[in-house]
């Protein structure tokens, strides 16, 4: 075997060997994505709510007569109906919380249908294209002292997304309220209420959907009096307001930069005494 041969030789085990070292450095920087990826491409847990049962089988979330608490981070699909149940979230432990709303009926005749007590960094909910979901409670809650007083109450940063509809009927006191940031970017949402209809602390955006808001006070509000909270912006999507007093109040700063709002004030609304 002549010399030339030989650097041939050498020159391609060598190259052959650093590409496999290239591609064992290449895999254990990738290592820790893979199980995340995974996590992502799996489908939601499925969560069926009946009067006579709800059915749910999997890892942190449990069900004690007609209430549904979830206690861990992940995706879950919910169908089904309860006519006097609740769902909660309270996740102690890090994470994203998605609920997808595929077709639920759930009514609490005392108490918020959905209550969020803990989720971080926020919960995000979406209604599937061609379902119709509705959420509602019942006139007196047994805490009136708690500040939990909306058919959707949330503790944390709330997102609605997705195509399909809900229709949310607050005959307690409001109807989607958020102690944090609300987001709405897409659905057609419907929302009745005695008192107010829709409610961000921090903010409420508004980036897509088609939403009509019917309340005995404020249409769609913020509470925040920090200088950097306090606002309501919208960038697009259809908004049709009729409430007993202000459609749209803001604390410090109000944008609409894309969309279209539809506003009427009919004071014979207000509920009495207020």
């Amino acid at each position: 075997m002549n010399g030339s041969l030989l650097r041939t030789i050498f020159f391609r085990r060598a190259r052959a060997a650093r590409f496999a070292a290239l591609a064992l450095i290449f895999f254990l920087l990738l290592a820790p994505v893979f199980p995340a990826m995974a996590e992502n491409e799996a489908e939601p847990y499925a969560i069926t709510l009946s009067d006579s049962g709800i059915t749910v089988d999997c890892p942190g979330v449990y069900a004690e007569g007609s209430v549904l608490t979830i206690t861990l981070p992940g995706e879950y699909q919910l169908t089904g109906a309860l006519s006097n149940g609740q769902i909660v979230v309270d996740c102690e432990q890090d994470g994203k919380v998605k609920l997808y709303f595929q077709g639920i009926s759930v009514h609490c005749e005392n108490a918020p249908a959905l209550y969020i007590k803990k989720c971080s960094p926020r919960l995000s909910i979406e209604l599937v294209e061609g379902t119709e979901n509705e959420l509602s409670d019942g006139a007196d809650y047994a805490d009136k002292q708690g500040k939990a007083n909306a058919v959707i109450f949330s503790k944390s940063d709330l997102t609605i997304t997705g195509t399909g509809s809900l229709k949310v009927k607050g005959s307690y006191r409001d109807g989607i309220v958020s102690k944090d940031d609300l987001r709405i970017k897409g659905g057609k949402i419907n929302v009745e209420a005695v008192h107010n209809g829709i409610t961000g602390k921090d903010c409420v955006e508004i980036f897509d959907g088609n939403i009509t808001v019917r309340a005995g006070n404020d249409g769609i509000k913020t509470t925040n009096d920090d200088s950097e909270w306090g606002y309501i912006s919208m960038e697009g999507g259809m908004v049709n307001i009729t409430c007993g007093d202000e459609p749209l109040k803001v604390v410090h700063g109000l944008s609409i930069i894309g969309g279209t709002v539809n506003a009427k004030v009919d004071a014979s609304m207000k509920p009495s005494g207020n």
